[in-house]
């Protein structure tokens, strides 16, 4: 009931974690095609008329820190909605008046600390 009680009161969490979701849906189509670049990715296929073709990579090795840097980034965006959502709930609780509205002063705190 707290938690409904909170996204009642204050619909900056609401306003912040979908533009979060709609950024990372972005990274992660720019993360592929930089993948592909940085890789040096490209379809070979190795008979004419056949349908097996494969891809190819000339720099494998940027796979595993690829990888590695889509994984913190999705982890920084989850870890900023987090405190910033913790931050709204504990000002709402201690005092309700400070946390009202999406842009009040218990979101743009919260929002500043978690980064």
């Amino acid at each position: 009931k707290l938690g409904t009680k909170v996204i009642q009161g204050n619909l900056g969490v609401f306003l912040l974690s979908l533009p979060s979701g709609i950024i990372m849906f972005g990274w992660w189509g720019t993360w592929v095609v930089s993948l592909l670049g940085v890789t040096g990715a490209k379809k070979v296929c190795h008979e004419e008329g056949n349908e097996m073709c494969s891809i190819e990579l000339s720099q494998s090795g940027w796979i595993f820190p690829w990888v590695l840097f889509l994984f913190w980034t999705q982890q920084v965006v989850k870890n900023v909605i987090h405190t910033t959502t913790a931050g709204i709930a504990a000002t709402w609780y201690f005092s309700p008046v400070e946390a009202r509205g999406c842009c009040s002063a218990a979101v743009c705190d919260s929002t500043k600390r978690s980064l």
